[in-house]
């Protein structure tokens, strides 16, 4: 009769013990989770690594990185892999333009559809910046609908709510408002555009009716680093934008171009781009980044200093050919004052997703890039591997 009364008692305590210690258990891992999410290192930084950026080629860097990942959510969702580095990065995109088919797809799929696949990618940069292809107004849409021979089919406006939604979900903080769109809708426009941005804390240069809103001094670590903007197509003069150039000099360790500029479907820029860009780097910049072709165009290193003709487009509505499908997304890290260039070949995919591309079609991409470009036979083995390096003249102490 004992024993079986310390058999009920073993019985319940084991049927009320064991519960309460699993909630113990639940409350202090979901402690972790707060916001839903937590952040685990890995060991295995080397096959992490190659995994977010696609390249097989990054051993030698391995040591030089730590890699992080969000964790299982309470719902279980695969995680993503982030990147993070001490040096500074910057991550340059193409046209971003939200009109037309992308304002409708936009409305229907959220701020983050376009960029679902590679939303990694925008994580852990210090800046992420795009040439914003129009302006941000309240006017209702002259394009959606329009064929191609209709010129409002041109003619571009982005919703406030939606586009700054768009650009916080992809961490982008810098846009470029130099181009052939941004006026769509006048200097009223314009002026909507920078009061919306400035509002929501994004900063922006390029802009082509006010010399003092064409730069921006913007530190990037321990790195001054100014952007000015060359615009082919309206605003300031070249021999404006050389001025500035030498005026950025005196307040900045490094100075970025970023043009809007060439012909529109040459995947080789042409001779006034090279005039132009040679003409940037003997005044004192140290990189140009081009847009406006809607395809990726050649580089060519110029005095130790590299030129990107056109990254092509970012997020648009172009789906015509392979070549207006295919883009760049360029990772600048500064290192001891070396220039490494990560190339981050992305595709947009019939319902207008970005994806990375892999395997062949980035091997064939990127050979094709560096096959159209001028450069030493160094670099253009590099260009193909996805990464190089420029020294720089000025190193930190």
């Amino acid at each position: 009769m004992m024993r079986r009364k310390y058999f009920y008692w073993f019985v319940l305590l084991l049927f009320l013990g064991v519960p309460v210690v699993f909630i113990l258990y639940q409350s202090v891992f979901l402690s972790r989770l707060v916001g839903g999410d937590y952040f685990q290192e890995y060991s295995d930084l080397e096959a992490k690594k190659m995994e977010v950026l696609g390249r097989s080629d990054l051993r030698k860097e391995i040591n030089q990185h730590s890699l992080f990942t969000v964790g299982k959510r309470r719902d279980d969702k695969v995680v993503k892999q982030v990147l993070v580095t001490n040096s500074p990065k910057i991550l340059f995109l193409g046209d971003l333009m939200l009109d037309r088919q992308n304002r409708i797809l936009l409305d229907r799929k959220g701020a983050g559809f376009f960029t679902e696949k590679i939303e990694h990618l925008f994580w852990g940069q210090d800046l992420n910046i795009a040439n914003l292809e129009g302006p941000i107004t309240t006017r209702s849409s002259l394009s959606v609908g329009q064929p191609v021979e209709n010129p409002n089919h041109f003619r571009f406006t982005f919703k406030p709510r939606e586009t700054i939604n768009f650009l916080q979900a992809n961490r982008i903080n810098l846009v470029n408002l130099g181009n052939n769109h941004i006026l769509n809708f006048g200097s009223k426009g314009l002026e909507q555009t920078e009061e919306v941005l400035t509002k929501n804390n994004i900063d922006y240069f390029g802009d082509p009716l006010d010399l003092t809103r064409m730069s921006i001094v913007k530190r990037v670590g321990e790195w001054r680093i100014g952007f000015v903007n060359y615009n082919q197509f309206v605003g300031f003069s070249s021999e404006q934008v050389v001025e500035i150039i030498k005026s950025l000099k005196t307040k900045s360790d490094f100075v970025i171009v970023y043009s809007h500029w060439g012909e529109e479907y040459k995947l080789v820029n042409n001779a006034r781009q090279q005039q132009l860009a040679h003409q940037f780097i003997e005044a004192g910049a140290d990189l140009i980044v081009g847009s406006h072709p809607h395809v990726v165009q050649s580089i060519e290193v110029y005095r130790g200093k590299a030129i990107f003709y056109s990254l092509g487009n970012f997020v648009f509505d172009q789906y015509f050919s392979k070549d207006v499908r295919s883009e760049l997304a360029l990772l600048l890290t500064i290192k001891n004052g070396r220039f490494e260039f990560t190339l981050l070949p992305l595709f947009r995919q019939n319902n207008g997703q970005l994806v990375l591309m892999e395997g062949a079609q980035r091997k064939d991409f990127l050979a094709g890039l560096a096959e159209r470009s001028s450069l030493e036979k160094e670099i253009k083995k590099e260009i193909k591997e996805g990464v190089f390096i420029l020294s720089g003249k000025k190193i930190k102490d």
